[in-house]
C-alpha cells in the first residue's frame, strides 16, 4: 500500500466563525471559490479519502465533494452527535468512526495555501512508536495540522469525556513528535478574520513581480 491509500485527510470546518460576526467561515469566498475548495484541492491528491468536519450547512460542504461529518462526544452506549460543541477533537473523534484508515491527516479549513507534500512530510517525520506527528514554525505550534493514528483514540475519547478539548493538551497526551516545517511556513497562513480574507484575496489578484 503506498503512502497516499493509507492516509484519511479531515478537513477541520466545525468552529463557530465569531471572527467573521457568525459566519461559516469555510464557505467564505476566496479568488471565487469557497475556502473550503481550495483546502480540499490541495488535500485530496495528498490522501486517499477526505472527510469534512462540519456542524452546519452540510449540504454546501458535500457539494465539494467530501463527506461531511457533525463533531461528536463520548458516551457510555457510543459516540453521540453533540453539533459544536467539541471543536476539533469531536470532529477527529467522529472521524475515526468513518474511515477504515489508521491514520487520520488533519488540517484547518482557513489554510488555503496548504502544502500540497504537508502529507508526506508529516508521514516522512514518523519514527517507530510515534502515534502522532504536529507541525510547528518559527512561530509556535500549529496544532491544527499533523498526523495522527487511531490507536489514540482512547486517550482522544477520555479527553472530550473530562471536557478537555484543546488540541495541544492531546497532543502532549499522546506524546505527539513535532515537525519543524518553517521552510513551508507560508502555508499555515489563517483566513480567521474578514481582513485576513480581504488581503489574502488582494495579494492572489496582484501581477506577478517582474524579474531583473
Amino acid at each position: 500500500m503506498n503512502l497516499r491509500e493509507s492516509i484519511c485527510g479531515l478537513i477541520l470546518a466545525g468552529g463557530a466563525g465569531q471572527r467573521f460576526g457568525g459566519q461559516d467561515k469555510g464557505l467564505q469566498i476566496l479568488a471565487g471559490r469557497p475556502l473550503a475548495d481550495h483546502v480540499l484541492a490541495r488535500l485530496a491528491p495528498q490522501v486517499s479519502q477526505v472527510l469534512i468536519s462540519a456542524n452546519r450547512n452540510a449540504s454546501a460542504y458535500e457539494r465539494a465533494g467530501a463527506r461531511v461529518l457533525a463533531d461528536v462526544a463520548p458516551h457510555p452506549g457510543g459516540a453521540v452527535p453533540i453539533p459544536g460543541a467539541q471543536g476539533p477533537l469531536g470532529g477527529l473523534l467522529a472521524a475515526w468512526a468513518a474511515t477504515p484508515h489508521d491514520w487520520i491527516a488533519l488540517c484547518p479549513v482557513d489554510a488555503p495555501l496548504l502544502a500540497t507534500d504537508l502529507v508526506a512530510r508529516l508521514a516522512a517525520a514518523r519514527q517507530d512508536g510515534d502515534a502522532a506527528v504536529v507541525c510547528r514554525t518559527r512561530e509556535g505550534p500549529e496544532p491544527l495540522f499533523a498526523l495522527v493514528h487511531r490507536r489514540t483514540q482512547s486517550v482522544l475519547a477520555q479527553r472530550l469525556t473530562a471536557g478537555e478539548r484543546a488540541a495541544q493538551g492531546f497532543w502532549r497526551a499522546v506524546d505527539a513528535r513535532e515537525l519543524d516545517c518553517s521552510e513551508i511556513s507560508d502555508s499555515f497562513a489563517n483566513v480567521n478574520t474578514p481582513q485576513a480574507l480581504a488581503d489574502l484575496e488582494a495579494r492572489l489578484a496582484a501581477p506577478p513581480a517582474q524579474s531583473r
